[in-house]
């Protein structure tokens, strides 16, 4: 049996878009010093400032609403290792 699975990277109507889907939210994490690392890396201009204040604002804003079903620490982690972690959660590894 095949099952379908939709990726989704960023907010959306989730029943809309997958109606009687079951939905697993994973949320990845990392420390302020590498959050700001990441985003100051790929802002520039005039809103880079505002991006590294929002990032950490909104960091702050998930950890105390959560909603995930799973948190993945990615500080100091390779990619592969991160996506690997989300497929072994998911059950799909």
């Amino acid at each position: 049996m095949t099952v379908p699975v939709v990726l989704i990277t960023g907010p959306v109507g989730v029943g809309k878009t997958t109606p009687g889907a079951a939905i697993t939210v994973f949320r990845l994490s990392a420390a302020n010093e590498t959050l700001t690392a990441r985003v100051g890396g790929r802002e520039v201009g005039s809103s880079r400032a505002w991006h590294l204040y929002r990032s950490i604002e909104l960091a702050e804003q998930m950890d105390r609403d959560t909603v995930e079903d799973h948190l993945v620490e990615t500080t100091g982690r390779r990619v592969g290792d991160i996506a690997r972690e989300v497929l072994q959660r998911a059950g799909w590894l």
